[in-house]
């Protein structure tokens, strides 16, 4: 048979099609969960949905969602566990328990929380984690990975001096944007796909996973809190009082204990470390703005891999154990601290570190000393693991209101502020259309 050039291609375009689709029958899918932080690696993002969608096929108490899409034109996932196979916000809170949210992955080169949670997915649902009967009381929702296009962005050298794992995500996402910068400002897709799902969800408690720098020190695993003083007074006392002690007592009996998020007042740690004031911006910061109460793990970079994701997933089966044991304080306490915000007439916007007030905690850390750099032959800051020292240190977490707002009874926008507008409706907040021109009296706002 003679081929003519347009037969040729024809059958080159038929080959590659069939090649494609057969690559598709036979491309492999999880079959079960296999990590390999315990080899220094993190599961891609595909592996990672593919575990989980293996998950939700092989138990009727999970289910994997789309919810949204990300600025890398890939969909944003929900893993939900329910034992009374609940899968929708409404029918949860109807049912009576209360919701933990996981988010993993908002930079993808601390993948911590991403095995963490695919391990304490697949524990529970299997009935190999003696807390499984928590679930009885409380629902797991959790964000595989939140920055997927980050999480595409795989390579070695994204992190410097960070102790693994082998490859690993970018920090921004595939516009390069830092998403936990994006939490008031909603430029991205991601962020426009959860916040409505935060919302949605409306968690009790919520938990972001990542990987610290900085200083060195023992502490494997460290934690910030939504700041007590951006919480309402029940909830802050109920925050310091009940919650946190839980926690820290509880990570004393794993072999990771855990420390404050460690911030060096000045250069090293033995002069003090402050509190972290998360602004609405981050993650944390957001949610606590509607009463959830936050967490931010920090896993230390220079801890080997494969303890990092343990201590994550320590302190996240700590966190299902207290929603577990203490659902119902944690709704009372939730429902009066709505009635307290919406009695106030005046919110903080921004804070200072009052410098004059702490509270004194016991610390281990590694001598702080200098030494002549190979690189530049001056000398250079470093810290000696051979000289540890443990101590009480000052920890400064009070602050002081610089900038607050009165509550109006309306704010009043113009039409042309359609991006505003969009963000305000993302949040749930409820607005009217003005249908004629109308003289009010009002105060005004300039922004500079």
């Amino acid at each position: 048979m003679n081929w003519n050039k347009h037969d040729y291609n024809y059958f080159i375009i038929i080959l590659l099609t069939g090649f494609i689709l057969f690559a598709g029958i036979i491309s492999p899918t999880y079959g079960q969960v296999e990590l390999r932080y315990s080899a220094n690696e993190t599961v891609t993002w595909q592996e990672a949905i593919d575990m989980y969608r293996w998950l939700d096929e092989q138990y009727e108490d999970a289910r994997l969602m789309e919810v949204g899409w990300t600025d890398a034109g890939r969909p944003l996932h929900l893993f939900v566990i329910d034992r009374g196979q609940h899968f929708s916000p409404e029918q949860i809170r109807e049912s009576g328990k209360n919701i933990l949210f996981i988010n993993n992955g908002i930079h993808p080169g601390e993948p911590c929380g991403v095995d963490a949670s695919l391990k304490l997915a697949s524990d529970l649902l299997s009935g190999k984690d003696s807390c499984a009967h928590f679930l009885d009381q409380t629902v797991i929702a959790l964000v595989p990975i939140f920055n997927v296009g980050g999480a595409l962005n795989r390579g070695s050298y994204h992190r410097a001096n960070q102790n693994g794992p082998v490859e690993h995500g970018f920090r921004g996402n595939a516009r390069n944007l830092d998403l936990n910068r994006d939490f008031i400002k909603l430029d991205s897709k991601n962020t426009q796909s959860m916040v409505p799902l935060l919302r949605s969800w409306d968690p009790d408690i919520f938990i972001d996973t990542h990987t610290s720098n900085g200083a060195d020190y023992p502490y494997t695993i460290t934690l910030i809190n939504s700041h007590t003083q951006r919480h309402e007074p029940s909830q802050a006392r109920f925050l310091d009082s009940t919650l946190l002690p839980f926690l820290f007592k509880e990570m004393e009996q794993s072999p990771y204990l855990m420390s404050p998020y460690v911030w060096s007042m000045r250069q090293s740690p033995d002069q003090g470390i402050l509190a972290f004031m998360d602004y609405p911006r981050y993650t944390s910061g957001y949610v606590s703005l509607y009463n959830t109460i936050a967490f931010t793990v920090e896993t230390h970079m220079f801890k080997p891999f494969e303890d990092r994701v343990l201590s994550t997933w320590h302190l996240l089966r700590e966190a299902l154990r207290f929603t577990g044991m203490y659902g119902n304080e944690l709704k009372e306490v939730k429902k009066q601290a709505w009635v307290e915000k919406m009695k106030r007439q005046e919110f903080t916007l921004q804070w200072a570190l009052d410098t004059s007030r702490h509270v004194p905690i016991q610390f281990m850390g590694y001598t702080a000393k200098t030494k002549k750099s190979k690189v530049s032959g001056q000398q250079r800051y470093y810290y000696d693991r051979s000289d540890p020292w443990e101590k009480e240190i000052p920890y400064y977490k009070f602050f002081k209101p610089v900038i607050s707002a009165s509550v109006p009874d309306y704010y009043i926008l113009p039409s042309a502020w359609a991006e505003v507008v969009e963000r305000l409706q993302l949040n749930g907040v409820e607005m009217t259309a003005l249908t004629k021109d109308s003289i009010v009296k009002a105060d005004i706002y300039y922004i500079r």
